[in-house]
This record gives structure tokens, C-alpha cells and sequence, in this order.
């Protein structure tokens, strides 16, 4: 899980995983998704929801490491080892960033935004006809902590099922869940449900939010 201060920041970020990944795979296309979390702080409006997020970045980092890549927008690491430290217009530039493509909605608080970046043809591009965005402070996802932790376990079991399958591409702890093909969101979302419940299944949903946007573009 990385705090990224700016859209170029995560373009960089993007890229430079894209790239390491391309090696491993013999520079084939594939997809993998990511979370981009949207989240402010207490100063700006973030409850205490917001507040447990941002407590949990260095857990979520270390449990989610080498399965799925987590971002914070907005945010960034106290280079002295102190508390992360959130910048408004920062924050403000992502969600231009986003309104630009089609994805205007956010909660106000804290939301969880998770899409493909692909590599296709050389190029980058984040598939924003496929979202699941979630409200983290919605009363169906309840406490954010087991919620969250259930998505990072749905990972880690279509990983362990990839591998024994011998999916398209070996798994590697650097590939996590980069896949040839089709998007993964339908079955991460299949297996988050099975992990805490059909009754809080409704709290999420793919949704198409704009097009497949060329990184370079965001």
C-alpha cells in the first residue's frame, strides 16, 4: 500500500510496476487490478472511520504485500517515520483527476475505488469501465477492519487457486494477480462476498464509470 501525494506520482508508481511486471510475464499483455483508496482526514471531515483507515496503512501494506496494489491519494510517508500526512489540494487533484474519466461520485469520507491497469500493446491503461466502488463508512460494509481484511483473503484465495490451476502466467510474488485476458473484479467480488457474507454483498457492485483511459492521460 502506497501513499502517492499526486496523479503523477501514481502514474510513476503505475508504471514502474507495469514495467517490472512485463519482464517477468516476457513482455505480454495482461491486467492486474488495484485499490485506490479516496479518504480525508479529520482537519478536512474524515469521522472516525476515515481515522481507522489511515491507522491500518501499515498493516494493509504488509498483509496486501506481493497480492494486490493499494494506493492512498493524497497522502504522504513522514520521511522521519512520523504519521502520515494528508495535503487538500493533493487530494482535490486526484479527484479532478478522476471527474475528468467519468468517476464523480465520492462519499465525502472514505471510499475504496478498485479497477484493472492493464498493459496493452506497449501502453498502459486504467479500465475504468469496471469499478467497484465502495463506501467504507456504509452501515452494510460494517467495521472497516474485517472488511477490508476479507478482500485482501479473497485475493490470497484466487492466488492459491491460480496457482494450482497453472494459470497463464507462473505466480510469483511479484506478479500477485496479474492475469492474461479478462478482468478478475467478478471474481474478487464473488469470493469478498463468500468471506463476509451474502447480506453485505449489496454494499458492492461493478459499475461502468467512464472508459479504458491511457495512464498518460489521467
Amino acid at each position: 500500500m502506497a501513499a502517492i501525494s499526486s496523479p503523477q506520482d501514481f502514474k510513476v508508481r503505475i508504471v514502474d510496476r507495469i514495467s517490472e511486471l512485463a519482464q517477468e510475464t516476457g513482455g505480454a499483455d495482461f491486467r492486474m487490478p488495484i485499490g485506490l483508496f479516496l479518504v480525508l482526514d479529520e482537519a478536512n471531515g474524515g469521522n472516525e472511520i476515515a481515522g481507522e483507515v489511515i491507522r491500518r496503512f501499515r498493516f494493509l501494506d504488509s498483509e496486501s504485500a506481493n497480492v494486490i496494489d493499494f494506493y492512498l491519494a493524497g497522502w504522504r510517508r513522514d520521511p522521519h517515520g512520523g504519521p502520515l500526512v494528508f495535503n487538500l489540494d493533493d487530494f482535490q487533484s486526484f479527484r479532478a483527476a478522476l471527474r475528468a474519466h467519468g468517476i464523480t461520485a465520492f462519499g465525502g469520507n472514505a471510499d475504496l475505488l478498485l479497477f484493472d491497469a492493464c498493459r496493452k500493446g506497449g501502453r498502459v491503461l486504467l479500465d475504468f469501465t469496471q469499478v467497484i466502488q465502495v463506501r467504507l463508512d456504509d452501515k452494510r460494509v460494517g467495521e472497516p477492519g474485517s472488511f477490508l481484511q476479507a478482500l485482501i483473503g479473497a485475493a490470497e484465495a484466487i492466488r492459491r487457486e491460480r496457482t494450482s490451476q497453472h494459470a497463464v502466467y507462473s505466480i510469483s510474488d511479484r506478479l500477485g494477480l496479474a492475469r492474461a485476458g479478462e478482468s478478475l473484479l467478478e471474481t474478487i467480488l464473488g469470493k469478498w462476498g463468500a468471506f463476509f457474507g451474502a447480506d453485505r454483498l449489496s454494499a458492492l457492485a461493478i459499475k461502468s464509470a467512464g472508459p479504458a483511459v491511457d495512464l498518460a492521460r489521467l
